[in-house]
């Protein structure tokens, strides 16, 4: 009976550590690609206001809770999937499907970003970019970025910059505690371009 305790309390160490891991990779990921999305905007000229939104717009994966507009996040289409993946006895069948496109999902959220995306990046200010869509991560400020490598004045070879996308993982499972210190481990994403729309753009630095 001991044994069998010790036993399962190590597969569910090894089991959530490893789903814990994953998840903190999955966000690094999401950061990272936040992060080319803020220097492919950048690197066009964009001010740094667009610069923000592209990197907002680009972590909505690990942005919480959506607050604008409320909407419920169940997802009907794919709970009536698993529903009957269940009955079959393949229950990953569903998420293949959703990742190849076969699936496609028909909640309201995923309706509503696709709509309000395009009108969030068309904002003029934080206020109006909030009154669009926002997410529990960005209300707090949760989400930072930061441009650095850009000079004072314009030259005729700039030297690339970058675009870095941080935060403060938070989202723990049980037993973290194995793993992992404190309350936050900061994860970060960086993409380096070449800084050339100096060339052809006067930037104020705002």
């Amino acid at each position: 009976m001991i044994e069998s305790l010790i036993a399962i309390g190590l597969i569910c160490l090894i089991f959530f550590g490893a789903m814990q891991i994953s998840q903190m990779f999955a966000t690094r990921v999401i950061l990272y690609h936040a992060a080319a999305r803020g220097a492919r905007a950048k690197t066009v000229g964009f001010n740094h206001w667009m610069v923000r939104k592209a990197v907002y717009a680009g972590t909505i994966p690990i942005s919480g809770a959506m607050l604008t507009p409320q909407v419920d996040p169940h997802d009907p289409t794919i709970v009536a999937a698993i529903q009957a993946s269940k009955t079959g006895g393949a229950l990953i069948d569903p998420w293949l499907d959703v990742m190849s496109g076969r699936l496609v999902s028909s909640s309201a959220r995923y309706q509503i970003e696709r709509a309000l995306i395009p009108e969030f990046m068309g904002s003029d200010n934080i206020n109006h970019a909030r009154a669009i869509l926002n997410y529990e991560a960005w209300e707090n400020n949760h989400i930072q970025h930061h441009i650095s490598g850009v000079p004072l004045a314009p030259v005729e070879n700039p030297p690339p910059f970058q675009v870095t996308a941080r935060m403060n993982y938070t989202r723990w499972l049980p037993m973290r505690n194995a793993f992992f210190r404190g309350d936050a481990v900061p994860i970060e994403g960086v993409n380096t371009l070449e800084n050339h729309y100096l060339v052809y753009i006067d930037d104020n630095y705002w």
